[in-house]
This record gives C-alpha cells, structure tokens and sequence, in this order.
C-alpha cells in the first residue's frame, strides 16, 4: 500500500480502529453459518400493543481469486397477529386514524407488505356500519389477484360497535402483499369502519 503521508497519526488511528469495528458484531447480533435464534422482547414491547421487529441479516464471504467475496443483506419486518389500519404500507379510497379505518368507498383497499400467511386458518375482521354495509374481500399479490376469502358486513346502525367477523382460510405457503379491499359499486363514502385484521 502506498504511503499516504497527508493523514495526522490520529487520522490513520481513526481509520484503523473503524476498519476493526467491520468485524465486531453489534450488541444484539448473532452470526454464523447456520442455526436458528429467538427473538428477544424489546424494553419498548408492551403485551397487547402491536410491535414492528426489523431482522436485518447480511453475508460476506472471503472470496476465492480471481472473484472477489460475495456479500448480500436482507431485511425482514416481522408483524404482530393484529394489525390496525395504520400499519398499512399503502392505501386508497379511505381515511385512516389512530382509531379506525373510516369514510370507506367502492373499490377502496389496504395493502400490507411481506405477510406470511404460513400456519395461519383464520382472519378476523372488526368492524361497525352505520352507513351501506359492503363485502370485504381479501386477495394476494395485488387487487386482481387471488381471492382467498370474502365476508359481508350488514349495517348494525353504530360507527364505534365494533363485531369481528371471522374468514375462513385454506392454510398455505404465502409471503407478499395481502390486499384488503372494499366492495359496494355506487358508493362513495360511508361503507363502513375497520379496527383491526387478525391472524389466527
């Protein structure tokens, strides 16, 4: 390596201990060829609060002349089973609070990114209509794509009396976008509210 003299002695201690840092993994890492681990409960994790866990994972071999190492990451968002409409990564033809989904028209939808639906039998659904009612189907991949379970909501003349209303689903092996879209043609606004989707 060529000599770089225009660097102070503190300057090139700097970049020696940051070099070294590379290879000290963080307080809450772990690292290895293989295995499995379990996720350990935050300060912040609070029972019956839904929690976001990032699981970032990332390799780095050393190579073999004439290729240089081979390195990748990934990050995964691990979901709580309940979700509340806030937690959508997109939306349209709605209004979401902290609260509920409200102000619900035809067509309109909730896409939650990166589900694993692996294991899971059931979806729960609460809501409460004191406009037109509708029927909420729930589709993978995108808003044409499959229709894995659909469920009518009848007005019960109230906007805060929630009921959960249960689909049935055939279990399978599925991660990606699960769309949750409304449906009432001529309607726009008004359907209904949504508090939550739960996985069981």
């Amino acid at each position: 390596m060529m000599p770089h003299p225009q660097h102070s002695l503190a300057d090139a201690k700097q970049m020696v201990d940051w070099i070294f840092a590379l290879s000290k993994p963080a307080k809450d890492s772990l690292y290895g060829k293989e295995g499995n681990f379990k996720i350990k409960e935050t300060i912040e994790y609070r029972a019956g609060i839904p929690t976001t866990l990032l699981v970032e994972a990332s390799y780095l071999d050393n190579g073999r002349l004439p290729l240089g190492p081979l390195q990748g990451s990934d990050l995964v968002r691990l979901r709580p089973t309940m979700l509340k409409g806030k937690s959508a990564d997109s939306h349209k033809g709605l209004i979401i609070s902290d609260k509920a989904v409200t102000h619900i028209k035809h067509d309109a939808f909730l896409c939650y990114e990166n589900i694993n639906l692996t294991g899971i039998k059931e979806l729960g659904l609460s809501v409460a209509s004191a406009g037109t009612g509708g029927s909420i189907e729930i589709r993978l991949g995108s808003l044409k794509g499959e229709v894995i379970g659909k469920t009518a909501v009848t007005p019960n003349g109230s906007w805060d009396k929630y009921a959960e209303q249960v689909i049935k689903i055939n279990p399978r092996q599925f991660k990606g976008d699960l769309f949750i879209r409304f449906v009432k043609p001529g309607i726009e606004s008004g359907m209904m509210n949504l508090q939550y989707l739960a996985f069981r």
